[in-house]
């Protein structure tokens, strides 16, 4: 991992590239319009931030995360205790 971590975005409406770009935020990052660009780029992601594309046939492909956060409130569709063991971190927008 680098020193400063690349951060995948994925949301169909929300702008959060951009909105990280207005924070002055320095990490490499890019934002996924679609669940085809996520997947495209989740194995060189090690932040993801991201609301509907996730589902848990993505964590054999998501190598370098170690964290992600979510846009919503809900993370009951994530397989808590395979991202505990694996030393995933989960954070909601709550």
């Amino acid at each position: 991992m680098s020193s400063k971590p690349f951060i995948l975005f994925g949301h169909s409406a929300y702008r959060l590239g951009e909105a990280y770009e207005a924070r002055q935020g320095d990490c490499p990052h890019i934002h996924a319009w679609s669940k085809a660009d996520t997947l495209a780029r989740l194995a060189e992601a090690e932040v993801l931030c991201l609301s509907g594309f996730w589902d848990n046939t993505l964590l054999d492909k998501i190598p370098n995360v170690r964290f992600i956060q979510l846009c919503s409130a809900g993370y009951d569709h994530f397989d808590i205790a395979t991202l505990k063991s694996r030393g995933i971190r989960l954070a909601n927008a709550a």
